[in-house]
């Protein structure tokens, strides 16, 4: 079996606030009583919630945002809570710029070369014009963000806090550097992602991104970042890339990948559909059926595709 999501078929999703007012424990299973790190919430401190384990249940999934995984169960006798489902709630700016109000994630990852050589605007991006040089090589899927989304905003969902400052460590920047080459020569772009999708989750701008980073390098160790690397210079299918995919990852976790491609010809972008719980699960299969499914498999792109070199 590959898996399921943190929530069981007999929870509801939620929305609203959790005050705890004991330290109580934050399990990451409450039926097996599972608690890695021993997280508790800590009196006075307020948590988004996220589920309740079914209509009028006891235990709430909230987001604890120092506990590794985030997504906790605590009993609701521990605090005080302000829900309501999700089916009562019309989206609004108010909820689509609200932090912690996600629902699931989105990652995309670029393919550099088809971005830089027909993209428009890149004459300004100094790491297209050093790839366009050949003075910089970069054949590994990129990062293009992380993006935490809310399913009743859409593209909406971002901007909760776009006053807070990007200040990321010389390490941090190090790391990032070659799955996001934007990096070795300013923090522009980063900070534009972080002003609007990082503002919105809970993590610091340098975990923010060193988990975005290794999400990036385990799509491009994957079969789709071996099966893009094959055709580089090639054209490709885009049913028989996702025949490929169906064949090894299984069709639920396909229908949360979709392509995107400049004039329907060239790559340019890959987006995988992740949970809300994606940290749980280790391996790229069950990160994406954790996730909501994706409109199409070839996006905007045509039968046969470019993959720039």
């Amino acid at each position: 079996m590959l898996g399921f999501t943190a929530l069981s078929f007999a929870s509801i999703k939620v929305e609203g606030v959790f005050e705890a007012t004991m330290p109580c424990p934050a399990f990451q299973s409450f039926r097996q009583q599972t608690n890695p790190g021993d997280s508790k919430v800590i009196p006075r401190q307020q948590y988004a919630a996220y589920a309740r384990n079914k209509p009028n249940g006891a235990w709430l999934q909230i987001i604890v945002p120092e506990a590794s995984p985030s997504l906790r169960w605590v009993n609701l006798s521990c605090g005080q809570s302000d829900l309501s489902s999700p089916r009562q709630v019309k989206g609004s700016n108010h909820q689509c710029q609200t932090k912690g109000q996600y629902d699931s994630y989105l990652l995309a990852v670029s393919w550099q070369h088809g971005f830089c050589q027909h993209a428009t605007g890149v004459a300004s991006k100094p790491e297209c014009t050093a790839i366009n040089q050949q003075q910089l090589s970069i054949y590994n899927l990129t990062l293009h963000g992380l993006w935490p989304t809310r399913q009743s905003c859409g593209i909406r969902y971002g901007y909760c806090e776009p006053d807070k400052k990007m200040d990321l460590t010389p390490s941090t920047i190090s790391t990032l550097a070659p799955w996001m080459p934007n990096f070795y020569y300013q923090t522009e772009f980063g900070a534009y992602q972080w002003k609007k999708h990082g503002s919105c989750q809970y993590r610091e701008d340098d975990d923010y991104f060193l988990l975005a980073t290794s999400l990036v390098r385990q799509v491009d160790t994957s079969l789709i970042g071996r099966y893009i690397k094959q055709h580089v210079g090639k054209q490709m299918s885009t049913a028989q890339f996702k025949q490929v995919l169906i064949d090894n990852f299984g069709l639920h976790a396909v229908n949360r990948i979709q392509l995107s491609c400049i004039n329907k010809r060239y790559l340019q972008e890959i987006r995988l559909s992740l949970g809300m719980d994606f940290e749980q699960h280790g391996t790229l299969v069950g990160k994406l059926i954790s996730g909501p499914a994706v409109p199409s498999f070839a996006g905007n792109c045509a039968p046969t595709i470019e993959v720039e070199n």
